[in-house]
């Protein structure tokens, strides 16, 4: 419906508008008020701007994000059987554009992986002429040797599809060739023999960055200010936690995570700018976009901000021209970067490296909340055995497998990483070792009665697991995380394929 609403067939908006009602109304008559509030936010955008401009096509995609997230939990409440999903959030799809068979099928081959529907393409191949239906989020395209690029990178680059597709090329392509049109509008430029890693990150990217609405940390002593600046940023689409001192935002940015930070200057006593700084000192903040905003234009208040770590600075009085498309944009860039950074590029979980600033942030608050966290490490029995049986590619596709079955299993204010090799971990937050074991236990058996189909066949994954409670067996980090490695050679040692508590 929104690519039919997009392309101006003349029952696209009624037929959206009305499946956003009937959302509206089921979500609360079965008891999930979230899915009814987001999909009647989205009725009502739409029945306010029934003829949407780009910027109005994003916020509906964003408003679909924010209904399937809120399906999402909605399944992880009642522990429903998920299983692994053959599509991203929207049905996605992939168009691969010329290239020679043995690179397009590897490549196709690895969008599917990513949960991608495929189609192949000529590189003549004309982008206006594809119904508005199966228009494609995602163009790879593929010249040949002999193959001038630079026409069909015009194709998919402008005109009807500009800012609606991300487009990459697989080409030796580089230098000053990047800078110049077409070129510089390429999303992704990637060499050949690296095209499959590339590719398939940049499309596991793309997918979760668009998949649920972008967080906003506001910190404004004036609760006038703070009041219109989440209505703007609401209606774009966002998700805002609005803070009236530097101590609730300090508090909320640990706790939350959030895209973009907007801190006001002209917070009591110079909160502002010292809230920048902490915030700057938090490794978890590093790719974070710290914004302020700045009652006068003086350059010592600018060169403070800047030195304190702001990378931007909105002067007063804050407009909704300027303010909006700056925070959806930075916001959106940083989430990119996040994703290539700090996630996985094989499984898309986030990495151990990233897992110690987390856990760090996560008992700094159990300590001041009283709450209890645990820390669970799965690793797959006898994986080196597997791995030689099916060959690299189809061992990576049981990581991929295991990988769904957590991450389908657990909360969403839980966390699952990828340690290395064959090992993941599990951070959950308010729960002790105890509700820990029940969840692992409800994964392993996930594992035993839902193998991995790769390639036709079936693959039975089986699981040790070590667990570990603060402050039940540990206080900080390091200590957490050992003992959680203890208790997994200890279901190792017992027998593997079991859960076992620290002792």
């Amino acid at each position: 419906d929104l690519a039919a609403l997009r392309a101006e067939e003349a029952d696209a908006a009624e037929s959206l508008k009305g499946r956003f009602h009937r959302l509206a109304g089921s979500g609360g008559s079965y008891g999930f008020p979230d899915i009814t509030t987001a999909a009647r936010d989205a009725e009502r955008r739409l029945a306010a701007h029934p003829v949407p401009d780009d910027a109005g096509f994003a916020l509906l995609a964003v408003a679909i994000g924010r209904i399937a997230a809120a399906f999402d939990a909605a399944a992880r409440e009642l522990g429903l059987p998920v299983g692994p999903r053959r599509s991203p959030a929207f049905g996605w799809r992939a168009h691969l554009v010329g290239g020679a068979a043995d690179l397009a099928a590897r490549l196709a081959a690895a969008l599917r992986e990513s949960g991608y529907s495929v189609t192949l393409a000529p590189l003549d191949a004309d982008p206006s002429r594809i119904p508005a239906s199966e228009r494609p989020e995602l163009a790879v395209l593929l010249p040949g040797a002999d193959e001038d690029p630079r026409e069909a990178v015009e194709r998919w680059t402008t005109g009807a599809f500009e800012r609606r597709i991300a487009v990459a090329l697989v080409a030796d392509l580089e230098g000053p060739a990047l800078l110049q049109a077409p070129f510089a509008r390429l999303d992704l430029v990637a060499s050949p023999p690296r095209a499959d890693a590339m590719v398939s990150r940049w499309a596991r990217a793309t997918a979760r960055v668009a998949s649920s609405p972008a967080l906003v940390l506001i910190a404004s002593g004036d609760p006038a200010e703070r009041a219109s600046l989440t209505t703007w940023l609401e209606d774009a689409g966002l998700r805002l936690t609005a803070t009236g001192s530097a101590e609730q935002a300090d508090e909320a940015a640990r706790k939350e995570s959030p895209d973009l930070i907007l801190v006001d200057l002209a917070l009591p006593d110079g909160a502002g700018l010292a809230l920048a700084r902490l915030l700057r000192r938090d490794h978890r903040m590093a790719l974070t976009p710290v914004l302020a905003i700045m009652s006068t234009e003086s350059d010592a208040e600018r060169e403070g901000a800047l030195e304190a770590g702001v990378d931007e600075l909105l002067p007063r009085p804050l407009t909704h021209g300027r303010v909006v498309p700056t925070i959806v944009l930075r916001a959106a860039r940083a989430r990119r970067l996040e994703e290539v950074v700090r996630r996985d590029s094989l499984t898309g979980l986030i990495t151990a490296a990233a897992l110690f600033d987390e856990l760090e942030s996560v008992l700094a608050f159990a300590r001041r909340a009283g709450e209890r966290v645990a820390f669970a490490i799965f690793d797959v029995d006898h994986f080196r055995r597997l791995n030689e049986q099916l060959g690299h590619r189809r061992g990576d596709l049981v990581l991929v497998h295991l990988a769904r079955v957590i991450s389908d299993r657990v909360r969403a204010s839980d966390l699952v990483v990828r340690m290395g090799g064959e090992e993941f971990g599990v951070l959950l937050r308010s729960c002790g070792p105890g509700d820990a074991s029940t969840v692992a236990e409800k994964i392993r058996e996930a594992l035993a009665t839902n193998p991995a189909v790769i390639d036709r066949s079936e693959a039975t994954v089986r699981v040790s697991v070590g667990i570990a409670g603060y402050p039940d067996h540990a206080i900080d980090t390091r200590d957490l995380v050992l003992a959680a490695e203890r208790a997994l050679r200890h279901a190792k040692e017992t027998g593997r394929d079991r859960v076992s508590i620290v002792s």
